[in-house]
């Protein structure tokens, strides 16, 4: 018997409260993103992406014509280091706006939104009597 746990020695889950009932210990728990808080992670991690590869591509020796698709997609850009933050500029603009749409929808598809707390259809009965 003493392979038996204890009570006390349930998982980490339990003991820090992450579930509120026993028996929701095996189950799937979808979580909400927060769309505002993943919007701006999205755009420092596009700034940080195109800033640091401007840098890799100025001490390469590469220039703006090697790489036509940030050129056209990010308006200003050269590869400098005021193309670099110019870059990193639009790069935060289109990361926060894919970012917070990225979000919304998986919002949306992971947790619908909850039906109105009442039925607008529903007979009250007291006005057919």
């Amino acid at each position: 018997m003493a392979c038996l746990q204890a009570p006390e020695a349930r998982s980490s889950f339990h003991r820090f409260g992450f579930f509120e009932n026993p028996d929701q210990v095996g189950r799937f728990t979808p979580m909400r993103l927060q769309t505002r808080a993943f919007a701006i992670a999205s755009g420092y991690v596009a700034t940080t992406a195109v800033f640091v590869l401007t840098l890799l591509l100025l001490f390469g020796g590469y220039s703006a014509d090697d790489v036509p698709v940030l050129s056209a997609v990010l308006f200003g850009y050269s590869v400098s280091v005021p193309g670099a933050f110019i870059g990193g500029m639009w790069a935060y603009a289109y990361g926060f706006l894919f970012g917070a749409a990225a979000a919304f929808a998986y919002n949306l598809a992971v947790i619908p939104p909850a039906p109105p707390p009442f039925d607008w259809d529903a007979d009250v009965g007291s006005e057919e009597r």
